[in-house]
């Protein structure tokens, strides 16, 4: 709960890109607040019947007052510690691109690490570019460039000097207003104030670090040579602090950002008294996986072989609390049963027929030892299983059931009678492998060993709920949206027919394919970043919330 309060601002401007528009002029705005490091409503006037039709302008900071203090402190004290913008990689952009967008610059605080030839007027110039915040527009030439004039005598700076300084910059003469759609990039070849980042690795730098994993882990990261066929993803973090004006349509619009943000910590608190201390399963692939977590022979002795993606050294997480799986059991006040999560993993398993990778082998180890690996008698069985596999049969080419898929998206097509002769056949397949569990042999297709992993768990966890994640689309060249569709249809299908919850990721305005480089740890953006695991746990708890509210 603390961690979301904390970064209350950010859920906050995502929400106001999808909920309301800005006024059309200055001249239309009906109201302005201040605020330092927070939201603030507009001030109340007695005229409430013309100001709630009126627009309604909120003035904002990028980072929390607290965090920004801390961040920029550590950079004046310890400069050492971070790194300085090179001309190679430039332009760059904050990884964050949604929640820089869509309002009005005030002004930019910027983390001055040098200094070069200032010009004759004594100006210090950085070059701050408007572009595009989808991922083809970030690949696009920027739509507009400014010059940003830092005055060195106004601001304490010397020229071909080593600074470690924050510089606040008033833009209120710049006219740079982004739209819902654009974003930020920064510094060029021949820029004179050179900013500071910090580096993944930068000795020293982890308690800066930790600061944004902690607490504002969206800005982690960044995308370097923006407007290049050649950009790409970097783990490094850049941080800029800035201050808008975001216009809202009228008061009730604005209103509607704050109550939403309300109405989900109060879907947390409902769901907190029914699931405190209950138990949670996890199976997947690499998205789920935490070192000392996921291979931990402490929860089930079957684990300790499970190949890891996310290391504790991770830049991504201040912890594995910071999964999706792990902020919603921090949220919900639950435990951990065991997360059976493989690295690389797929439904269907790996090439070597010896791998445990397969999913019908970990669907039945989803139980906690509850310290005795020998004796399951005792063993622990979760409340609640969480599904999320399948994008590596996808991008690994695992056998698919196309005559399958064509009858399920058949017009008019019975999707019941169709899976219960499909799978008949399925089951018959399996049973012909006299309880060995060998891909190829047990089941011919991902979708089967899905279907079968899935009534494993039914059989064996008969009181766990159940809940299947869909694939989001990403930006791997084989996780296309057809592909996705597909996958996602099956798993729709077969959830439904086997009485589990779908946790649909790629048509819920959240995280999706449009949105996931912004949200991804990687290039691909097939693994996410903590902040990417944070819209996944919201998603859940929505979706779950929704199911009891109609059970």
């Amino acid at each position: 709960m603390k961690r979301i309060t904390c970064a209350v601002l950010a859920i906050l401007l995502a929400m106001s890109m999808l909920l309301v528009g800005c006024a059309d002029t200055a001249e239309e705005i009906a109201e302005t607040s201040s605020a330092v490091g927070e939201t603030t409503a507009a001030q109340t006037s007695e005229e409430t019947t013309t100001e709630d039709l009126s627009p309604v302008t909120v003035t904002s900071t990028y980072m929390p007052t607290a965090i920004s203090t801390a961040v920029f402190g550590i950079f004046e004290d310890r400069g050492a510690d971070f790194e300085e913008y090179t001309e190679m990689d430039a332009p760059y952009t904050i990884r964050d691109v949604f929640n820089i967008s869509n309002g009005v610059l005030k002004s930019i605080t910027i983390p001055v690490i040098g200094t070069k030839k200032a010009d004759a007027n004594g100006d210090f110039i950085l070059t701050m570019y408007v572009v595009k915040n989808s991922w083809v527009g970030l690949h696009s030439a920027p739509l507009k460039t400014y010059q940003l004039k830092v005055n060195g005598a106004a601001h304490g700076l010397q020229a071909n000097a080593k600074v470690y300084k924050s510089v606040k910059v008033d833009l209120s003469g710049y006219g740079i207003e982004l739209n819902a759609e654009e974003t930020l990039a920064f510094f060029r070849t021949g820029d004179t104030l050179i900013p500071g980042y910090l580096a993944e690795d930068a000795k020293g730098s982890n308690e800066a670090l930790n600061v944004f994993k902690k607490d504002f882990d969206q800005i982690a990261g960044s995308f370097s040579k923006v407007g290049k066929s050649d950009m790409a993803t970097s783990l490094n973090t850049i941080f800029f602090d800035f201050e808008f004006d975001r216009t809202y349509q009228n008061r009730a619009a604005y209103q509607a950002v704050l109550d939403e943000e309300t109405a989900y910590q109060n879907k947390i608190a409902e769901l907190r008294k029914k699931y405190e201390g209950k138990y949670l399963s996890v199976i997947g692939d690499s998205i789920s996986t935490y070192e000392g977590i996921s291979n931990n022979t402490d929860y089930n002795k079957t684990i300790g072989n499970n190949a890891v993606y996310y290391p504790t050294s991770s830049s991504n997480f201040y912890d594995y609390t910071y999964t999706y799986w792990g902020r919603l059991m921090t949220d919900l006040g639950m435990k951990l049963a065991v997360n059976n999560a493989w690295s690389g993993s797929r439904a269907y398993g790996g090439k070597v027929s010896t791998y445990d990778d397969n999913m019908l082998k970990r669907a039945t180890e989803l139980d906690n030892d509850n310290g005795t690996p020998n004796d399951p008698s005792d063993d622990i069985n979760p409340d609640v299983i969480l599904i999320y596999l399948s994008v590596n049969d996808l991008n690994r080419g695992s056998p698919k059931d196309d005559a399958l898929y064509n009858k399920l998206i058949a017009p008019n097509a019975n999707q019941t009678q169709i899976l219960n002769e499909w799978f008949a056949g399925v089951q018959e397949t399996a049973d012909k492998s006299n309880g060995k569990i060998i891909a190829g042999t047990t089941f011919k297709s991902w979708e089967a060993s899905y279907a079968l992993s899935l009534q494993a768990m039914k059989e064996k966890y008969p009181n766990a709920e159940i809940y299947c994640m869909l694939l989001v689309g990403v930006n791997h060249t084989r996780v296309t949206a057809s592909a996705v569709v597909r996958h996602n249809t099956f798993i729709t299908a077969i959830a439904e027919y086997m009485g589990a919850t779908v946790i649909d990721q790629e048509n819920n305005g959240m995280l999706n394919s449009k949105t996931c480089h912004a949200y991804g740890g990687d290039a691909t953006a097939v693994h996410p970043s903590s902040y990417g695991h944070k819209m996944i746990e919201r998603l859940i708890v929505e979706t779950i919330y929704e199911k009891k509210k109609n059970s």
